[in-house]
């Protein structure tokens, strides 16, 4: 017999698959087709229990795997929520805020920090600077229906920018009303441990690990206009890289 608790949760205890796995796939079914959407509060384990009629450590079980692989998440004294999963397809270039609405989520940032300072030698490689060149740096806690899933530093040189009062602005719509959008970027990706200030701002512990994607971006003339270091909470990221052979390499694959 079939027990479920509309739109999100079944099991079927007819059924040869566990359970708790029946909630799981039953949840991640109803957010693969849109049914929920981030930041959507669910059930607590005490009303699947009473409502399916399950027990206790098999609510509990689903939950604690549904965390762990990041479709839902949990914020104290306020519930559990589906977690907000941001999808960037290979050779898609995107800012934050598309990312952020492509996947139902409503984009939000936090200003840390906006300063106009002196840049570093890395800064000047990365955007064609001189020496004695000034750049603006703004910091953001970036959101999407209220959680925070990375933090972001971008440097662009100061004469395209004099501040951002708004910090939700997206740089890249502010660059195209300059003249200067970015139409094409370079990332790279590399595991790194959260800093006492990383952990603090994304309630993370310290040494906890995280994804640092560092992009430049270039406008026309392939002039480079941003250099931007984000470290993300990997269980709200996704990145789709496309690989291929080179079509001279004829040679098959060694296992």
């Amino acid at each position: 017999m079939t027990k479920t608790l509309s739109p999100l949760f079944y099991v079927d205890n007819d059924s040869t698959m566990p359970l708790y796995m029946q909630l799981v796939k039953s949840l991640q079914t109803a957010v693969r087709k849109g049914k929920v959407q981030p930041g959507d509060i669910i059930p607590s384990e005490r009303t699947l229990v009473k409502t399916l009629g399950i027990a206790r450590g098999t609510a509990r079980r689903a939950y604690q795997t549904l965390l762990e692989n990041g479709t839902i998440v949990r914020k104290r004294g306020s519930g559990t929520f589906i977690a907000p999963l941001v999808r960037q397809l290979p050779g898609v270039l995107e800012s934050f805020s598309e990312m952020a609405e492509k996947c139902g989520g409503t984009p939000q940032s936090e200003m840390l920090g906006c300063q106009r300072r002196e840049s570093t030698a890395e800064e000047q490689q990365a955007l064609c600077l001189t020496e004695n060149q000034k750049v603006l740096e703004i910091i953001r806690l970036r959101k999407i229906n209220d959680i925070a899933i990375s933090l972001q530093l971008a440097v662009l040189p100061d004469d395209l920018l004099e501040e951002l009062s708004n910090a939700n602005t997206s740089l890249y719509l502010l660059l195209a009303q300059k003249g200067m959008p970015v139409v094409r970027a370079i990332q790279r990706f590399s595991a790194v441990a959260a800093n006492g200030k990383l952990a603090c701002h994304l309630q993370i512990k310290e040494s906890d690990p995280l994804l640092l994607v560092t992009r430049t971006g270039y406008s026309h003339c392939d002039r480079p206009v941003e250099y931007t270091r984000t470290w993300c909470l990997n269980e709200y990221y996704d990145f789709t890289v496309a690989l291929h052979r080179d079509r001279d390499d004829a040679r098959p694959l060694l296992l």
